[in-house]
């Protein structure tokens, strides 16, 4: 995935962009069977996002993003893959996402479902605990 084009930034309405899309928006992050493809990332109607600032989106490398939260908050995010044109909902036969740089120095989570299999490149970084429908990584340990 590309990740250097930013067509929205205003993940849980706090901007830098305005309007009535609360969404961090990646454009042209990739093809599939010649449909261009978007990144969307959504807080969760039901968990409260709350910027450290409103710097969110594209990174200096194309292949990395960052979204700012603040320390000591929780959030669910919902990611997707949205066709260019249409906006509909694209599933891909596989994908890699990896999550990092949780420089905090309090306990972290990463939850995540809606997934085939997961893969630890550090394994005893993070504890991992099973519940059937999501898998939940802890760590009580900054980040070096």
């Amino acid at each position: 995935l590309r990740l250097n084009q930013v067509e929205n930034s205003n993940l849980g309405g706090a901007g830098p962009d305005l309007g009535d899309a609360k969404n961090l928006v990646f454009d042209e992050v990739g093809s599939f069977n010649g449909r261009h493809l978007q990144l969307e990332i959504v807080a969760s109607e039901d968990s409260q996002y709350e910027a450290r600032s409103p710097d969110n989106g594209a990174s200096t490398d194309e292949h990395l993003a960052h979204i700012s939260m603040m320390s000591g908050t929780s959030t669910t995010f919902l990611i997707r893959l949205l066709d260019s044109e249409t906006k509909e909902q694209v599933s891909l036969p596989k994908i890699n996402l990896t999550f990092y740089a949780l420089n905090v120095p309090t306990d972290q989570t990463i939850e995540a479902s809606g997934y085939v299999t997961t893969f630890q490149s550090s394994p005893g970084l993070f504890s991992e605990d099973l519940n059937g429908k999501s898998t939940a990584y802890h760590s009580a340990q900054p980040c070096q």
